[in-house]
């Protein structure tokens, strides 16, 4: 049994800094075996969190002050608006959110900031609940683009018999090759406001988050998975993997320790990104909070590094004081809790909500491997997703036919 004593050494509170004040008590007691011994231990820890942001709720009701984390790390902030931190959303998101927001803090201050197990979450069963693979693309399909997105669709498909697919583009882009080849894709056009090489990664967030709303709305019941266009091969089923084994959320890559050079600077890589069916409005309140930072990076371009996906949502998830850089130098998936304090849109009241979004932190090594790279996410024999990037594009076809099974058709035939 811990004495009270005990806790004054750092690697014993250190941890539970990142719980939430209800668990500290829970905590103390299931250390100490009953309350009156409880009493020392989780006092003198409440007395040392007092002046520290440790409650996810509390974050919102700060206010915290997004524009001076993005000024910190990028430059100069991109917005001088008193509210950047405060984002709106539809109604439809609202009233979802409305339903969830009490199970969702509750995980969120049952488990902390941090966790690497999913814990328990009351939720409805998903083991039967289909996948939607989506990916995006704009400007003419060359050859090779071609071949290439072909092999990412039919490899989706080789997997997930039943999911669907999904190309989310502009008002322009021909796809009428690749749907007759792979047959029963969808392709959901956009017309975008802002065209060109500087807004098609914009363009592409934009796409994402209105094709979760429209899910939403619909009240779709399927996971949904977006993947980079032309350089993505799917290597297994990701609907246990990646969803069942962890509870409802939003999933991002991160690199880990074997991420290689980026992997401190800019953890997190986009290549892939998921949200579970249950939380398609989680998904499109993270969406919209992206949005904003990256459409702000891109109208006060004062930084090359910050007009990136990849750097927007770093400077989103690391702007809440929850963040702590060393969690993803890890190798293991893990959860991040992320405070986000949003508006419902024509609410005259200007009535702020807060929730505490799970976001699942999947390690690159098993969904955004990066095959014959040494240097970057190193593979392993439980690799779901290979990323094939840059010069190792021309290698797509090689690694789509190692995946068919003996005596099937491949993929491609072009190698």
């Amino acid at each position: 049994m811990m004495t009270p004593l005990a806790w004054l050494c750092p690697l014993s509170w250190l941890r539970p800094l990142a719980w939430s004040p209800s668990c500290l008590w829970r905590r103390a007691v299931n250390f100490h075996g009953n309350r009156s011994s409880a009493v020392v231990p989780a006092a003198f820890i409440l007395f040392l969190t007092a002046s520290m942001s440790f409650n996810m709720v509390a974050a919102c009701d700060r206010g915290d002050d997004i524009d001076g984390k993005v000024s910190e790390a990028f430059g100069p902030k991109p917005t001088t608006s008193k509210h950047a931190s405060l984002v709106s959303v539809e109604g439809a998101i609202d009233d979802a959110l409305q339903q969830r927001t009490k199970e969702i803090n509750r995980f969120a201050d049952r488990n902390g900031c941090y966790s690497t197990s999913a814990g328990s979450f009351k939720d409805k069963d998903t083991t039967n609940q289909q996948v939607v693979i989506a990916t995006f693309h704009v400007g003419n399909v060359t050859h090779a683009q071609h071949n290439n997105l072909v092999c990412t669709l039919r490899s989706a498909r080789l997997h997930h018999q039943k999911c669907r697919l999904v190309v989310l583009t502009d008002m322009q882009t021909d796809f009428t090759a690749i749907t007759q080849e792979v047959g029963n894709v969808k392709v959901k056009r956009h017309a975008f406001k802002q065209t060109g090489k500087v807004w098609a990664m914009y363009n592409r967030v934009k796409a994402e988050r209105l094709f979760l709303l429209e899910e939403l709305r619909r009240r779709g019941s399927s996971h949904v998975v977006f993947v980079d266009s032309n350089d993505i091969v799917i290597a297994g089923d990701l609907t246990g993997a990646m969803f069942h084994e962890h509870a409802p959320g939003v999933a991002f890559t991160f690199r880990g320790r074997t991420g290689g050079s980026a992997a401190k600077s800019m953890p997190i890589n986009l290549g892939v990104k998921a949200v579970h069916a249950n939380a398609l409005a989680e998904g499109a309140l993270v969406y919209t909070k992206f949005l904003q930072i990256f459409r702000a990076s891109l109208t006060n371009r004062t930084h090359s590094l910050f007009v990136t996906d990849q750097a927007s949502v770093h400077a989103m998830i690391s702007h809440s004081d929850n963040f702590r850089p060393s969690k993803f130098m890890r190798s293991r998936s893990f959860h991040y809790t992320l405070p986000i304090e949003y508006t419902r849109l024509g609410d005259m009241s200007g009535e702020r909500r807060c929730v505490s979004v799970l976001l699942n932190m999947l390690s690159c090594r098993i969904f955004n491997a990066q095959p014959f790279d040494r240097k970057a996410c190193r593979t392993s024999p439980l690799t779901k997703i290979y990323h094939l990037k840059g010069s190792l594009k021309s290698r797509m076809a090689e690694v789509c036919n190692t995946l068919v099974p003996d005596g099937a058709s491949p993929l491609t035939t072009e190698l």
